[in-house]
């Protein structure tokens, strides 16, 4: 086990519903900073008792947050880098495909730029504890 593929989190100081990533990790190519803040994956309320907001995806939400963050217009690159990487932490294909047809059809970069900036996602807070 590669102790950084893996993330370590705090919850944030300023926005209770939001974590911050403690220590760095990558992921391949993608390399997500110490101090970027996530709040895991984005499922409606309605299905949270079916699907935890976290889970063995935790990682991969986090790589597609800060990919999406980061303002590209590879939308569908994106997508398919967080179904890449959810397999390869251990995600169930079914749930795989599943988290990744969800993105895919009701995923809005623009909105997700929007709420990011709302919420604090596109800081990166290093020196927050």
């Amino acid at each position: 086990m590669n102790a950084d593929r893996y993330a370590t989190l705090k919850r944030h100081p300023f926005h209770p519903h939001l974590w911050v990533v403690w220590h760095e990790f990558t992921w391949r190519t993608v390399h997500v900073p110490q101090g970027f803040p996530t709040d895991f994956a984005s499922i409606p309320k309605l299905l949270q008792w079916l699907f935890s907001t976290y889970g063995h995806y935790l990682e991969a939400t986090i790589i597609h947050d800060y990919l999406y963050a980061q303002g590209s217009q590879n939308r569908k690159l994106h997508d398919q880098i967080f179904l890449e990487a959810m397999r390869d932490y251990g995600v169930q294909e079914w749930k795989a495909k599943l988290f990744y047809y969800a993105v895919r059809l009701f995923g809005n970069q623009r909105r997700s730029q929007r709420d990011f900036k709302r919420h604090g996602l596109l800081k990166v807070y290093p020196n927050a504890y």
